[in-house]
């Protein structure tokens, strides 16, 4: 099953806002930015968003400023997604037999040889 909303990790530092979904409140995952407000949520926030909207016969509203959202006017952010996939993220397992922490967008890859996972992946 596709997760909905951002990404659920442990990171080193806080998490500052600007990388923070404000419809999950987890990190940024696939960022896309409403160009007039100028808020930005995680793409599978915006569909889950637009799929409401459209199945209670509403109009798309920002949860922020309740301005009316236009689809055509929201775009992918890739300059907030580098900046996400670049921040430090503790293992899942970390503390129970890996002490492993690195950028996010190389979780995936430790997730193959993360000692705990050793036994799952084989």
């Amino acid at each position: 099953m596709k997760q909905i909303g951002g990404y659920d990790y442990v990171f080193v530092e806080a998490l500052s806002e600007d990388f923070t979904c404000v419809f999950c409140h987890l990190a940024l995952k696939n960022p896309l930015q409403v160009e007039d407000c100028g808020h930005i949520f995680c793409k599978g926030c915006f569909d889950q968003m637009k799929q409401n909207a459209e199945t209670n016969s509403e109009d798309l509203c920002c949860p922020l400023d309740r301005e009316k959202i236009d689809p055509t006017y929201v775009f992918k952010n890739k300059a907030t997604e580098r900046k996400v996939l670049s921040l430090t993220v503790k293992c899942p397992n970390f503390g129970d037999e890996c002490e492993w922490s690195g950028e996010l967008r190389e979780v995936q890859g430790h997730e193959r040889i993360c000692p705990k996972n050793r036994d799952k992946v084989r």
